[in-house]
């Protein structure tokens, strides 16, 4: 019985550190993606935005994420943009969901 217990919490750990190594990396790659835009936009929080807009239309939860960006840091610094040079590494086209985004919200 104790051996069976021990190899359940085993599997139980394991399976723990699995998910807290998968959240770190998902954490860690989304801080990579914060500091290329020039003007310092909240580029995170706006594909997250963009996301319950789009993809689930929870327009709630997309107000609620838009209030949770500094003023200067979204949609309102981004108008002044020419042109979108943000870039991410998971080759996410930043700039076509910022302007759904803006047409959405316009």
């Amino acid at each position: 019985m104790y051996q069976r217990t021990f190899w359940s919490n085993l599997d139980k750990e394991k399976e723990l550190r699995q998910k807290y190594l998968k959240t770190l990396e998902t954490n860690l790659t989304k801080l990579r993606c914060l500091p290329t835009c020039p003007e310092g936009l909240d580029i995170l929080t706006l594909m997250r935005n963009h996301m319950y807009a789009v993809y689930y239309p929870k327009f709630y939860q997309a107000r609620c994420t838009l209030r949770e960006i500094s003023i200067g840091k979204g949609l309102d610094t981004c108008v002044s943009c020419d042109s979108c040079k943000a870039k991410c590494i998971r080759h996410v086209d930043i700039a076509s969901r910022i302007a759904e985004l803006k047409a959405i919200y316009a």
